[in-house]
């Protein structure tokens, strides 16, 4: 469905920035026994609202059909998995958590950043819609809510447990696609000094990486701090405090309270006087993302052609849902990378979407033992070259795509 209006200020004028083409949903992944299934696509067009500077996708897909079943597992990488189980004890650092408080996740995945709590003795509340991922709450005491976030169900959770001291959404954010009903539904649960803290890919890492690949249909929003302050503001909370991120190639890490609740932190007034004085999100800024993005489409292609020339065999790294839009948009096909391997066991014997390439377990590269893995979770870096000293150590070596070509020997 073409989105005409802004998901912040509700403006009509939306421009394009970047137009990735028709694309399949990255994380639905279709396994081997229903390969028959026809790959629906749809227009991946990045756009800029002209009031606000909101960056957003064009059309909209229906959030059902994204995340009933879920595919990404947080646990499956331990750099992730220490991340988020890190978040409670940095937001204790700033709110007091006492026993017995009520903490909430939103999009809680497999719980991992719940389980964080575990010293502070509090009640912990997972919303998940993905049905799949039920059973990562059994034998656990974490109260887990298969649904969409929404205002009935913030009236029936502040019920039945109270209101929470703490609510989180990381990486999820990204993914609200009526803001106003969130931010409603937000407000029904927040007491006077509850927070709520959340964690966004940052649109200036995105812009300066060319990281177009983090461009797919569950992302709607590309964060900008001065577009979640116009968010808040509008609906009567207030961003008061903003830390920057190295997970995930940059992340912003937002902290919103109910008006005149908490000290505005003295660096948030310089990053967003920052983020508009350097550039990148205006006109100038997009023109370079764009530039860049082509030429790294251009710098993968002819690496991938020629190491095929020569007899080079070349298999992916990691099967994210970055890898669907990258192997689209360079229209990748099977005879220049001909599998993926990936630790995660929910994504295995299943081909992405499109390109109908197929995933294995890890194991697969030692047994065929091919000369290049492209790594397509390239903001692992650190973790994928521990992974495969074995490989490297044989001879192998690991391509890494963004956001410089590189050759890892």
């Amino acid at each position: 469905m073409k989105k005409n209006n802004c998901l912040v200020c509700g403006n009509k004028k939306i421009k394009d920035i970047l137009d990735l083409g028709k694309t399949s949903l990255a994380n639905n992944l279709i396994s081997f026994k229903d390969k028959d299934l026809k790959d629906k696509k749809y227009p991946l067009v990045l756009g800029q609202c002209n009031s606000c500077l909101h960056v957003q996708l064009k059309y909209i897909v229906k959030p059902k059909l994204m995340f009933d079943k879920y595919l990404y597992l947080s646990s499956a990488s331990s750099t992730l998995t220490q991340h988020l189980s890190s978040i409670p004890h940095a937001i204790n650092k700033l709110i007091k958590i006492n026993k017995n408080d009520t903490v909430i996740d939103i999009g809680s995945n497999d719980g991992s950043l719940l389980k964080g709590y575990k010293k502070f003795n509090v009640k912990c509340i997972a919303v998940e819609p993905a049905k799949n991922l039920r059973k990562y709450y059994k034998n656990t005491s974490i109260i887990n809510y298969t649904n969409y976030f929404d205002e009935n169900l913030a009236k029936k959770i502040a019920k039945k447990h109270g209101k929470p001291k703490i609510i989180t959404a990381t990486n999820v954010f990204p993914h609200i696609q009526n803001l106003e009903k969130f931010c409603k539904s937000l407000k029904i649960l927040m007491e006077e000094k509850s927070v709520f803290v959340f964690e966004a890919h940052y649109l200036l890492n995105l812009l300066q990486d060319a990281a177009f690949d983090t461009i797919y249909h569950e992302h709607v929003s590309y964060w900008s701090i001065t577009a979640a302050q116009t968010l808040f503001e509008k609906h009567g909370l207030e961003l008061f405090k903003v830390d920057k991120l190295n997970i995930h190639h940059g992340q912003i890490r937002c902290w919103v309270a109910k008006k005149n609740t908490y000290k505005i932190d003295k660096k948030l007034t310089s990053l967003i006087k920052y983020e508009n004085m350097n550039g990148r999100i205006h006109k100038k800024g997009l023109s370079q993302f764009k530039k860049k993005v082509m030429e790294i489409k251009y710098k993968i292609g002819k690496l991938l052609q020629e190491q095929k020339k020569i007899g080079k065999k070349v298999v992916g790294y990691g099967a994210p849902a970055k890898a669907s839009t990258l192997i689209t948009f360079l229209n990748i096909k099977k005879d220049l990378l001909p599998y993926i391997v990936d630790k995660n066991p929910l994504k295995q014997n299943c081909y992405i979407p499109g390109a109908r390439i197929p995933i294995y377990p890890v194991k697969k590269i030692y047994e065929e033992k091919p000369d290049f893995l492209i790594n397509f979770a390239w903001n692992f870096i650190d973790e994928i070259k521990a992974q495969n000293k074995r490989f490297l150590k044989k001879g192998g070596k690991i391509i890494n795509p963004i956001p410089k070509l590189q050759i890892i020997k």
